[in-house]
């Protein structure tokens, strides 16, 4: 990258844990000084990040840093990094499957006022955390951005597109034949505010039977 002309900087720690920190610092903290904490390791590799990406949502509208814990107890450096952020409320994504009891107490221990937001799987968990953003927005009209939540790289990308439009993410089962219940009930739910649907990722990860469902919830 430098070779080709570019300034580069590394935001970086010693694990995957520090370098979120890394990330939360540079982001700074919200202005209702809150944090998303998201389940940043799981033994099985496919339980490790959904939730982090439908935190997305909260980045994109609210501006939320996000921060990563084991699932049955609290890393130091993240305990320093919500210190550091001036942290005073938690909100936790993620079911007690994905974070434990044990990390909400060592929050509240703290001081911290702790939040959970969940649903029974990654898709209703991301429906929640999307019901939640859209109370932190005061725009009339917000356009979703739906990924697969299969796997991670098309969330990343949608995240991005999602702060940039101010929008918010919302994770989508995207090769089963009907849409996730609990999704299709969030964008009915919402249908008067919701507009402007973008799925990233092709016809492989999101069908099209899945993309006229999406497009059917939205429009009530």
């Amino acid at each position: 990258l430098e070779a080709e002309g570019y300034e580069v900087r590394r935001l970086e720690g010693s694990d995957r844990f520090a370098t979120a920190a890394a990330v939360a610092a540079e982001v700074g903290a919200s202005p209702a000084s809150e944090v998303a904490l998201t389940l940043g390791r799981h033994d099985i590799d496919k339980r490790a990040w959904p939730d982090a990406l439908s935190a997305g949502a909260l980045a994109a509208t609210a501006g939320l840093p996000t921060l990563l814990t084991h699932g049955d107890r609290l890393p130091v450096v993240t305990e320093q990094a919500l210190a550091g952020l001036g942290t005073e409320r938690v909100l936790v994504i993620g079911g007690l499957a994905a974070i434990g009891q044990a990390v909400a107490d060592r929050l509240e221990e703290l001081g911290y006022e702790v939040v959970r937001l969940h649903g029974e799987d990654r898709y209703a968990t991301s429906a929640a955390v999307g019901a939640e953003a859209l109370k932190r927005t005061t725009a009339t009209q917000v356009p979703v951005v739906f990924a697969t939540g299969d796997n991670y790289p098309d969330g990343l990308a949608a995240t991005a597109l999602a702060a940039r439009i101010g929008g918010i993410v919302v994770l989508v089962n995207g090769k089963d034949d009907a849409l996730h219940t609990g999704i299709d009930g969030f964008l009915r739910a919402n249908a008067a505010r919701l507009t402007g649907g973008v799925v990233v990722g092709g016809t492989a990860v999101v069908s099209e039977a899945i993309r006229s469902q999406l497009e059917a919830a939205m429009t009530g």
